[in-house]
């Protein structure tokens, strides 16, 4: 007995120094994870600006690296393929095993007092030793196999006369569904339901770079156009102050400055207003650059401190974007076709679909009454003796057998709610999928049409934009042509040609402003057009690579 209670407290101390190294692993575990996921949400956090410029190449470089729209799209994906993981653990095979002793005193019957010497009651100690392994399989098949030793050890009795006696017996055994849980259709279902869910959001991933992608192009045009559009005012402010000084400077010369102010008093105060306006004009393009400049950090990532230090963009707008053939007539009929085909969201959206569909055919299966067979085949042995080597001895001495068995579990709860609930539940949840996947499709032929009206509508605005410039830019420069020479002879009609200047300065002024919008709307329609088609990023695309061309062209 001293034997045994020395064996259990070595195992007892092993399994607690297991525990121990066990929970070091998890504690280390646990803050290796932490760690990452503070890494990884704080990876925007080493983007800095070194440059005063920056190009649309080095911008979406910046978003695919730093946008936390990706960040946490990544750990969604890797969410998802930890659930996988978990559900494989259902068929991993599980070893097991349990030793356990103890002392039982039992009474006797007054037929075996004859037997014991009259004893009034039996006390042995025990000691039981069971170790096997189980495993599940995705046919629904589940198999476990046994081997238990059990000593019973005599203490209060004559040991010459009854024996320690360690008794053996290995099994296998296999339950086999044979209605509910049968086939993969329902013990493998939760596994391959997670599969298509991951499969599902590494889709989703891809799909939010190319979100992140076209967010971030159109953040940069729109700050391209922004500084632009602040040359343009400050330019056409100095310009008007630049003709407003010289007219004053020729009328004090004539000494009749008071005459002439009083004569045309309206007309002083329309042009000092319009100096106003200019300068209110340079303010507010300046206030519209500041808030592009924040939108386009705000697109790539990129931390607070930083956002003031974007350098200006040094890439301009495509030339001879507007001469795009959009007159095909199967223009809608391809893209359309080119979208759902391509577009990872509407697969993700099938992939879920699909995912649903598993769960609803398990939930199918399982509402059917629990059949279970079982069978089992082993064998049993005998060795007698107290020493320590006896007790692994029983696995082999007197071997007897083989012990077969076989019988039928039949469960079937009286309503069967849950079985019915959950059936209900994933026809709801199939329901749900097929919808959105069907709503998702019909906005993307939504998007396509709208897509195309409005890349021929931006064709033509930028198309009449540059007409408008190309009138006004040589009026302009006609009419300061002629009017340099009357600037410098003092007259009254010097204010009608300052007048007649700020009106065609005003016009070329609000021409090249459209021009700018309109090159940066076209532009934008394009890598929109790239994305709703879904060829922004293919399906085998690496998703930190995106071909420069397909940003300004379309497909």
């Amino acid at each position: 007995m001293i034997k045994w209670v020395s064996l259990l407290s070595h195992l007892i101390i092993g399994l607690l120094t297991i525990h121990t190294a066990m929970a070091q692993d998890t504690q280390q575990l646990q803050q290796s994870v932490k760690k990452a996921a503070e890494t990884t949400l704080n990876e925007n956090a080493t983007t800095k600006f070194s440059s005063k410029t920056l190009t649309l190449a080095e911008a979406v470089k910046i978003a695919l690296t730093s946008s936390p729209s990706i960040l946490l799209q990544r750990l969604g994906a890797d969410s998802a393929q930890a659930v996988v993981k978990m559900e494989k653990g259902a068929f991993d095979p599980t070893p097991y095993s349990t030793i356990t002793t103890g002392r039982k005193s039992a009474p006797v019957t007054s037929y075996e007092r004859a037997i014991y010497e009259d004893l009034p009651r039996l006390s042995r100690g025990e000691v039981d030793w069971v170790a096997g392994i189980s495993k599940q399989t995705r046919m629904g098949i589940s198999g476990d196999f046994s081997v238990q030793v059990y000593r019973k050890d005599p203490i209060n009795y004559d040991k010459d006369y009854i024996t320690t006696s360690n008794h053996s017996t290995v099994d296998f055994k296999l339950n086999i569904p044979l209605l509910q849980g049968r086939g993969t259709t329902s013990a493998a279902a939760a596994e391959n339901s997670a599969q298509l869910q991951y499969e599902a959001s590494t889709l989703d991933l891809r799909h939010a770079v190319a979100v992140t992608v076209y967010q971030a192009v159109a953040a940069y045009w729109d700050y391209k156009a922004a500084v632009e559009f602040v040359k343009l005012q400050q330019d056409s402010e100095n310009r008007v102050k630049e003709w407003l000084d010289a007219a004053e400077t020729a009328l004090k010369s004539t000494g009749k400055m008071d005459e002439f102010e009083k004569q045309h008093e309206a007309e002083i105060s329309g042009l000092i207003a319009y100096e106003a306006d200019k300068k209110l004009a340079t303010i507010a393009a300046r206030e519209q650059l500041q808030q592009a400049q924040d939108n386009l950090a705000l697109a790539l990532g990129v931390p607070f401190d930083q956002f003031a230090k974007i350098g200006l963009p040094s890439d301009n707008f495509p030339k001879d974007i507007a001469n795009l053939n959009l007159n095909d007539p199967e223009l809608i009929t391809r893209w359309t076709t080119l979208a759902l085909e391509k577009r990872l969201d509407l697969h993700a959206a099938k992939l879920r679909q699909q995912a649903a569909q598993v769960m609803l055919a398990k939930a199918r299966r399982d509402v059917l009454p629990k059949l279970d067979l079982q069978l089992g085949i082993g064998y049993s042995g005998l060795a007698e003796g107290a020493d320590f080597d006896r007790f692994p001895s029983a696995l082999k001495d007197q071997i007897y057998g083989p012990n077969t068995s076989a019988g039928l579990t039949f469960m079937y709860p009286i309503g069967n709610n849950t079985a019915r609930g959950i059936l209900d539940q994933a026809q709801v949840n199939y329901q749900q999928t097929l919808i959105q996947t069907n709503e998702l499709a019909r906005n993307i032929k939504s998007q396509i049409n709208l897509n195309i009206a409005a890349l021929q509508r931006r064709v033509t605005e930028a198309d009449m934009a540059e007409r408008a410039v190309k009138f006004y830019q040589p009026s302009l420069d006609s009419l300061k042509k002629q009017s340099s020479s009357s600037m410098n002879k003092p007259s009254s009609s010097n204010i009608a040609v300052v007048m007649g200047l700020t009106d065609l300065e005003e016009k070329l002024t609000s021409a090249i402003s459209k021009r700018l919008s309109m090159q940066a709307e076209l532009v934008k329609a394009i890598t929109a057009t790239r994305l709703n088609t879904g060829s922004l990023m293919s399906l085998q695309q690496n998703e930190n690579q995106i071909s420069m061309k397909e940003l300004l062209t379309l497909p």
